[in-house]
């Protein structure tokens, strides 16, 4: 009676430890197939580099954007720059990142213009000097790392 209960517990053990074993070494094989399996993907940084506004934004429903490019240029560039090749990857990646602020926002709505009490300030590359806010009458609220900044507008 013992042995069999014995038996049958050692066996389930046994099958656990295998079932175990086998999605260590399945895992350890996928990594060395796969070594990009971990790093993140373009979508996702952009989202975590949005996180910390989209936590300040919390009680928010709606807010502008602005970039390096007019507000209104954005749309009309892709139309303009489709016959050359290399503009027309810039215009399309200025238009992606209005995209992904909006997404990375979400449930927050960004608009595109700068006409709202906040407005966010998407500049990845580098953020511009006082003056270019100054002249669309916005006003520094609070600068996040990585280019972004929350701005409020003057003339509201």
């Amino acid at each position: 009676m013992y042995l069999k209960s014995f038996l049958s517990k050692a066996g389930i053990v046994t099958l656990i430890l295998l079932a175990l074993l086998s999605n260590i070494y399945n895992s350890c094989k996928m990594l060395r197939t796969f070594p990009d399996f971990l790093k993140i993907d373009s979508v996702t940084a952009d989202e975590l580099r949005f996180l910390p506004l989209k936590e300040y934004l919390s009680n928010t429903r709606e807010v502008g954007y602005i970039t390096y490019t007019d507000n209104n240029k954005i749309f009309s560039l892709i139309e303009t720059r489709l016959k050359d090749e290399k503009t027309a990857n810039k215009a399309i990646d200025i238009m992606a990142q209005l995209v992904l602020t909006q997404y990375a926002l979400s449930p927050v709505f960004v608009y595109n213009q700068t006409d709202l009490p906040l407005v966010v300030g998407n500049f990845p590359d580098r953020l511009p000097d006082r003056e270019f806010f100054t002249k669309k009458h916005l006003i520094p609220v609070k600068t996040f790392p990585k280019g972004i900044i929350l701005l409020r507008n003057e003339a509201r």
